[in-house]
């Protein structure tokens, strides 16, 4: 099986809608601008908080950015090891190797923040709002990266798989742990609702699947929220797999 074929497989098997809420849920808690990428580069899901300083200058200098990115990009998949990268315009960024099973099947791409302090001129800097992080936010967010990425490396050979139809055991057995796990806590409609986040699916979708009103789906998940004393959504599915 192909390279881009195994990336497919895989998206297709965690849900392109759960990636993309887990995404979204990751980037609002570390306040960056995340996006799983395949092994060209090219976007897989859409990108959660762009920078907008990156846009303006990938404007200008768009040839030497992909330059320099592919470089960090090839390191990342030779080394299949998570890194930090600077780019020339003093941006800091994380690669991430997405593993299912030992295989190589995407990168994820957390940046750019500057680290210490701020280093764009005034007239920019009020202009884009860009992260500063001190040392120990990064190293939280990195070792926070690195656990959801372990998560996410299900023990399953995808190369064997035969067809669209076929499904995995793992999923199934998580499915079984989380709503277990739900049960002992939440009352039957939280339950309901706390196994359609762990699908990574959004607010609006879940009114549609429980036939209630999106205000109602809220109200659900602040709930389970404070019974499972948790912050996110994003918690919620970690405390979903064992």
């Amino acid at each position: 099986m192909g390279q881009e074929e195994l990336t497919r497989k895989w998206v297709k098997f965690m849900g392109k809608d759960k990636l993309q809420s887990l995404q979204d849920a990751l980037a609002a808690a570390v306040d960056m601008s995340v996006c799983l990428l395949d092994l060209q580069g090219r976007a897989l899901t859409v990108r959660s908080k762009p920078l907008l300083l990156c846009h303006q200058v990938r404007k200008s200098k768009r040839e030497l950015c992909k330059k320099e990115f592919l470089v960090a990009l090839e390191k990342c998949k030779t080394e299949l090891a998570p890194c930090i990268h600077e780019c020339y315009f003093g941006l800091k960024y994380f690669l991430y190797p997405v593993l299912s099973n030992g295989k190589l099947v995407a990168i994820v791409h957390c940046g750019g923040y500057y680290e210490g302090k701020n280093i764009l001129p005034e007239r920019l800097a009020a202009k884009f709002a860009v992260p500063v992080l001190q040392n120990e936010q990064v190293e939280k967010i990195y070792q926070l990266l690195l656990q959801i990425l372990n998560i996410m490396d299900f023990d399953v050979d995808i190369a064997t798989w035969q067809n669209d139809t076929d499904t995995p055991e793992t999923p199934a057995k998580a499915d079984t742990y989380a709503l277990e796990f739900f049960e002992g806590k939440l009352s039957k409609r939280e339950c309901d609702v706390a196994m359609l986040v762990c699908e990574g699916i959004s607010n609006k979708l879940i009114a549609e699947r429980l036939y209630i009103s999106e205000k109602t789906v809220k109200t659900h998940i602040s709930n389970i929220l404070n019974k499972l004393d948790v912050k996110d959504r994003m918690q919620i599915m970690m405390l979903a797999r064992k």
